[in-house]
């Protein structure tokens, strides 16, 4: 018997991803943004998200998978067309992430004049 994610939120706002994702997982309802509080266990999130929102996903007991591409530093922060989405070995890969503790900001000095 397999299992099946409550939900599965993609969240991007680009076409070729989009397009990509649609192509290789036919289910899922696309995000520009995701709203933590709709997170429940079991839900698949899917995307390109900043790593305290990945472990906040993580903490709600839903499953983290990030869209791993290997772009070069030069094409980054481009809107890229679905061919140059491909030629950079576009995967999905499950993360489960966990936060630390908040430094406060003595420690946070602290470490950054010891650098």
């Amino acid at each position: 018997m397999s299992f099946k994610p409550l939900k599965t939120y993609i969240v991007t706002r680009h076409s070729a991803t989009k397009i990509w994702i649609q192509q290789q997982l036919q289910v899922g309802r696309i995000v520009a943004h995701l709203d933590i509080d709709v997170i429940q266990p079991g839900d698949h999130v899917i995307g390109i998200l900043p790593i305290n929102l990945a472990a906040a996903i993580c903490q709600r007991g839903a499953i983290y998978f990030h869209l791993c591409l290997d772009v070069p530093p030069v094409w980054r922060g481009k809107e890229l067309q679905l061919e140059e989405f491909i030629q950079w070995h576009p995967r999905i890969q499950q993360f489960h992430i966990t936060s630390g503790r908040v430094l406060d900001e003595k420690e946070t000095l602290q470490h950054v004049e010891s650098i």
